[in-house]
């Protein structure tokens, strides 16, 4: 498990008060801080688990707290602190007679489940009781449910289901409420395999009734609830239902739920019940048989699947499920040993019926699990040329089968209202103690999960109208009131989308039809929603349902005002809209008093006439009283954040100059007032609202959004001008521009709009508008001083010009926003930066200007305050506008896969050269990546950008670059690999043999490296380093290795080696004799092309005991003498490769015997009249198969 994942486990810990896996979590995370020598963080970690452990009273736990403290202070070189905690350690190390029977009770149970794993169960569960008895008498009741629980397991396994209950209940007595949980789920669990629906449910429902049980406790216990309900339901309708359509469905039901409930043999039975019902209809009987057939599989009754996967692929019709039915009996021929001819036959059909879809997709999958079988059956020659017929070097997978048969148990029940189970148990309520309730379901029972933009499931439905959705989701106790985060409820989504009937099921399960929204909604309740888009329907249901039609928003915009503002911006309405409009107008009205009403005076209507009308009627209206009045309150407040909204059309900024006498509501673009105020103002500064926050979509469809506007027409009349980039359809964002006061040598403002400034939208969804002056006013500038600066961010450097002004702050904000944005476009990533100090002194405006005079390569070092790492998707398509290209589709599903999966793999015919910089940055960020797959990209230019993207992947245990054309220059730019890896593939790249140092460099740190390999790399004379201990497979072939360099491999504690053609002359160098003394651990060895002789072989035999697989093609000198050693050899070896050594002339030595012949495999170059003689040496239990060139291959059948 990674850092990240282990911190987050930590925090849930903490926040349950779960202290003893607070413990373990902290000991965890200090043991990989200090193997990562991050002694500090270290040290930190063991702390706390010093101050957990103290608390549970865990002496023997805080004295290993104390031994791993000492430790790290050692390593800080703090002597006298690591002396101190060693001492506490081995005082602490006195322990009672209590805890080393605890320890004696844990080992024994140790050994015991090792025991059952090696198939010794009778001694095994001797130990687990002896255990048992210990925790049973000193009242260890954690480690007595353990012991418990195991062996229940081994019991149910041997089918004695009475000891594994007894076991069970007796787990069950414990008092810690989880651990009793846990021991009454399995109990569930149990009689759910074991298909006694109404004992489970009778388990499940005072669990489903308890509370403060953990909510995954809660989730399991729904889940298999819903499951057995649908049972018994479904076998309570199948006793009176006589109609053969509806006992069909309801055995299909049955058939699921079983399946779900993992009672294989129940679910089959229901399934061949489902069969017989479809013959009589004649419908459906492809999908009873599979799911029969299917069934018996999982029920591991393999001979019984055979004849109904026979049956349902002579069904099938279309390509598509031809091809699977092929594949699933294939797999079944295969696991009941069927012969080659039938097994082939699947796989051809299912090739046929994949070329026949026109599916790429799966006639790669085919063809990769046709290849595996051949290699399955040693047939390697023939798997290779259909590799390279289709021309296929890597097939992966389909799909996850396995997630989707969770999605769909987790899907069975999702209808049923679980609060209704009172008339399925009555007699629970009889022996319930008085003052229990039922455990409510809402908000426990599913896990809410949010978008990128806190969206949830619900609030997702809500904005696609997908009602079924919906009400799935209610039922099973989704919160109706919860918020995204810009505090819209998923009632604001259908209202403001005029989904009526998801209203209806949002206001019956307890929707707020008030509520007002987070504090970016403004007070915006769903009325007001429905009223901007003209929802009237949506408008009657809202009232009928309490809808309070008198409420304002923050900007004092009543539903009216709403209302009329949409009839503002609809230009031409239907008779039919038009009536509805002004009933609902009226009606309005009439609860709504016109003194109440927003005055519309400076309204922005479609045409100009409208405008001009409207503001005329609205100055006739005020007196002169009136307007001095207003006057002076707007003096008191002139100050405040204006606002500017973009909006549908081309309207240009409004540029007249305005006149001071202005009305109450109207909001000025431009302050006009003099500085002589300016001092009251500041006091105001921090009120920057906006007037309103643009409504996002949950998928981003621009033409849905343009439909379903929020208030942007009433902010358009507010603001008396807007502005549009783009298409009259783009409604996508609310622009906000905030003017902080500052100090100006003009006695008087001049209107932006008027001095050439223009605005731009950004598409962020709360975007700021970026003022840039015009020509002419940049041009006054020119004498302005600036300086170049180097800022570097983490590793990364970024080159900036800033102007020199007079106030410091704004010039030291100048640049941390500008490497901001810079650091944005370079990763995806948004980041808040400070100044490092500079020598130990705060960065100031004169030292920024000092450092540039003096030296212009120093860089000036930000440090990270907060950095936020969005999705990978919007990382890589931030990356790519950067440099100016296209996001490719391919690499973006991958991408998205890779969120989900921690494994990022893209084929090279997949990314373009070009994109590969952009996808390494962003997979930069992404740490939980598990394992990286780039072979046959291309990298030699980007190793500045691997290394970078490399040493953030702190949890990568996989790196593939083979054939990536990696060279020396490439090589070096990369300083170090992650030190987790635990398979690194360099394969086919030219490295050459200025590369050995730095490789050897590179794998050094890898302490946890399992599989290396560098073939064909033009090594010359490599040596790995000695600081690998886990190292078991390494592939060094076709690399130029000279005696010592060779023996070097030979001698490591390898598992699997191959040194394939390493000559590095014609000259025969490999030689080996006594004094070369190879690693005993090898159990495989490849040494083609290698100029082995007999006598070598004599020698590998002698000093590898552990050998099972031994390659030596190509190699001469090998004769038969070899052959006839090989196959006697004890134990048998199971693989061997003599192929394109000396011709075999002569039939095997007399007294020649192979002890297991059943697993033994030969390749060899045997004249074909005499392979009869050679495969009696397998006893019947073999077969030959005879290739060109005399070559034949002797295996078991």
């Amino acid at each position: 498990m990674n850092i990240d994942k282990l911190i987050k486990r930590k925090q849930h810990a903490r926040r349950d008060n779960n202290l003893r896996q607070l413990a373990e979590i902290t000991n965890t995370l200090g043991d990989m801080y200090f193997e990562n020598n991050r002694l500090k963080e270290a040290l930190q970690e063991y702390s706390e688990q010093l101050i957990v452990c103290e608390q549970l009273q865990d002496k023997l736990s805080c004295a290993i707290a104390h031994r791993m403290i000492g430790e790290v202070y050692a390593n800080l070189e703090d002597y006298e602190q690591a002396l101190k905690h060693q001492n506490l350690h081995l005082e602490a190390t006195e322990i009672k007679v209590e805890e080393k029977t605890l320890m004696r009770a844990r080992l024994l149970l140790n050994l015991g489940l090792t025991l059952e794993a090696q198939k010794e169960t009778q001694q095994a569960i001797s130990l687990i009781e002896q255990a048992t008895a210990l925790c049973v008498s000193n009242n260890f009741q954690e480690d007595l449910h353990r012991t418990c629980i195991s062996l229940a397991t081994i019991y149910e396994r041997q089918s004695n289901l009475e000891l594994a209950l007894s076991y069970i209940e007796t787990a069950a007595t414990v008092n810690d409420g989880r651990l009793k949980a846990e021991a009454e789920i399995i109990k569930a669990e149990l009689f759910m395999r074991t298909g006694q629906w109404i004992k489970t449910r009778k388990v499940l429902v005072p669990l489903y009734t308890s509370t403060g049980l953990p909510k995954d406790i809660n989730h399991q216990v729904e889940k298999y609830l819903r499951i057995i309900v649908t049972i018994c339901r479904a076998e309570n309708s199948l006793l009176v239902e006589t109609d053969t359509r509806t006992k069909q469905k309801l055995y299909e039901t049955l058939g699921d739920a079983a399946v779900a409930a993992q009672c294989f043999d129940k679910g089959a039975e229901y399934y061949r019940q489902m069969l017989t019902c479809a013959e009589e209809t004649g419908e459906q009987i492809g999908i009873s048989l599979m799911s029969l057939a299917q069934t018996l599989k999982d029920a591991r009754r393999y001979k019984e699947a055979l004849p109904f996967a026979r049956r349902e692929l002579d069904l099938c019709t279309n390509p598509r499920e031809k091809y699977r039915s092929a594949l699933f009996l294939a797999d079944l021929l295969i696991t009941v040993n069927a012969a080659d001819v039938e097994i082939r036959e699947c796989y051809t059909s299912a090739l046929s019926a994949a070329n026949e879809s026109d599916n790429v997709k799966l006639q790669k999958f085919a063809t990769r699990e046709f290849v595996s079988y051949l290699e399955s059956v040693g047939q390697f020659d023939e798997a290779e040329g259909i590799k390279q017929k289709v021309g296929l070097m890597f097939l992966e997978a389909l799909s996850d089968t396995e997630s989707e048969a969770s999605e769909e148990s987790d899907r069975i029940g999702a209808d049923i209202c679980l609060e209704d189970l009172s008339d399925l148990e009555p007699e629970d309520s009889v022996t319930k103690p008085v003052g229990t309730k039922r455990r409510s379901r809402r908000g426990t029972s599913t896990a809410i999960k949010r978008n990128e933009k806190g969206e949830t499931q619900l609030h997702v439905a809500c904005i696609n109208g997908d009602i079924g959705a919906v009400e799935r989701l209610l039922s099973s106790g989704h919160c109706t009131n919860v918020r995204d985060n810009y505090g819209w409820s998923p009632l604001h989504e259908a209202a403001n989308h005029g989904y009526v009937d998801i209203a209806k099921l949002l206001l019956k399960h307890g929707a707020n039809v008030n509520d007002p929204g987070g504090t970016s909604c403004k007070g915006v309740t769903p009325l007001h929603d429905a009223a901007c888009c003209g929802h009237f329907s949506m408008m009657h249901l809202l009232i009928q349902h309490g809808a309070t039609v008198t409420l304002k928003t923050h900007d004092g915009e009543t539903v009216l005002d709403c209302l009329e503002d949409w009839r503002d911006r609809v230009e031409d309405l239907s008779p039919k809209h038009l009536v509805e409009y002004d009933a609902m107008y009226k009606e309005l009205s009439d609860v709504i008093p016109l003194k109440k009403k927003r005055k519309r005076s400076n309204d922005v209507r479609t045409s100009d006439e409208g405008s001009t009308s409207s503001e005329t009627y609205e100055i006739r209206k005020i007196s002169a009283g009136e307007d001095y009045k207003r006057t002076i309150a707007s003096l008191r407040t002139f100050n405040k954040t204006n606002t500017v909204s973009a909006s549908k059309g081309n309207n240009e900024a409004v540029t007249k100059a305005i006149t001071p006498l202005i009305n109450e509501e109207q909001v000025l673009v431009d302050d006009w007032l003099e500085d002589d105020i300016r001092d009251a103002a500041k006091k105001k500064s921090t009120n920057n609202h906006p007037i309103t926050i643009k409504r996002k979509s949950s998928d981003g469809n621009l033409e849905n959004t343009t439909k379903k506007l929020r208030l942007n027409g009433s902010c358009q009349s507010k603001n008396g001008f807007s502005t549009s980039e783009g298409s009259d359809d783009d409604f996508s964002d609310i622009v906000e521009l905030f003017e902080e006061p500052k100090k100006r040598k003009k006695k008087r403002q001049i209107s932006l709009i008027s001095s050439g400034f223009t605005m731009s939208r950004s598409r962020t969804p709360s975007p700021v508008a970026h003022l840039q002056p015009s020509p002419a006013i940049s041009s006054k500038q020119h004498d302005k001083e600036y300086v170049h600066l180097r800022t570097l961010v983490k590793d990364k450097v970024f080159n900036l010009k800033a102007a020199v002004c007079e106030d410091e702050q704004e010039f030291l904000t100048y640049i941390t926003s500008t490497t901001e944005r810079m650091f944005h476009d370079e990763t995806g990533c948004t980041v808040k930066l400070s100044f490092q100090s500079i020598n130990g002194t705060v960065v100031t405006k004169e030292s920024i200007l000092r450092i540039t005079r003096e030296n212009a390569n120093d860089k000036l070092e930000c440090e990270v305050i907060e950095l936020q790492v969005p999705s990978i998707v919007e990382r890589f398509k931030t990356t790519c506008c950067t440099h100016n290209l296209t996001p490719c589709e391919i690499v973006l599903k991958c991408l998205k896969s890779c969120e989900n999966t921690s494994i990022f793999r893209v084929k090279p015919d997949d990314i373009n050269k070009e994109v590969l910089v952009p996808l390494l940055k962003t997979l930069e960020y992404e740490k939980n990546i598990k394992l990286l797959q780039l072979s046959g990209t291309v990298l030699l230019t980007a190793g500045i950008h691997l290394y970078q993207c490399l040493s953030n992947m702190s949890s990568l245990q996989e790196l593939y670059l083979k054939g990536c054309d990696i060279d020396f220059a490439c090589l070096r730019q990369v300083n170090s690999l992650p030190s987790q890896l635990r398979v690194l593939d360099l394969s086919y790249n030219p490295l050459s043999s200025e590369s050995c140092e730095i490789l050897r460099k590179l794998i050094a740190p890898l302490r946890y490296l399992q599989t290396l390999n560098l073939r064909y790399c033009m090594l010359e004379n490599f040596y790995l380093p000695l600081d690998n201990p886990n190292l078991t497979s390494c592939d060094i072939s076709w690399n130029k290795l000279n005696r010592d360099a060779a023996t070097s491999f030979l001698s490591k504690q390898l598992f699997d080696l191959n040194l394939s053609n390493i000559l590095s002359s014609n000259r025969f160098i490999l030689s080996l004799d006594t004094s070369v003394a190879l690693a005993p651990s090898l159990e495989s060895l490849d040494l083609s092309l290698c100029d082995v002789s007999d006598a070598d072989v004599k020698i590998i035999l002698t000093q590898l005991p552990r050998l099972l697989k031994l390659i030596l093609r190509g190699n001469i000198n090998v004769s038969v003498f070899s052959i006839n050693l090989l196959l006697s050899r004890q134990p048998t070896l199971t693989y061997i490769d003599v192929s394109g050594c000396k011709n075999v002339v002569s039939n095997p030595e007399a007294g020649l015997f192979i002890q297991n012949p059943e697993v033994c495999t030969l390749l060899a170059s045997i004249e074909p009249n005499l392979c009869d003689s050679w495969i009696k040496l397998w006893r019947g239990t073999g077969i030959v198969i005879k290739l060109p060139h005399n070559l034949a291959i002797f295996k078991p059948v």
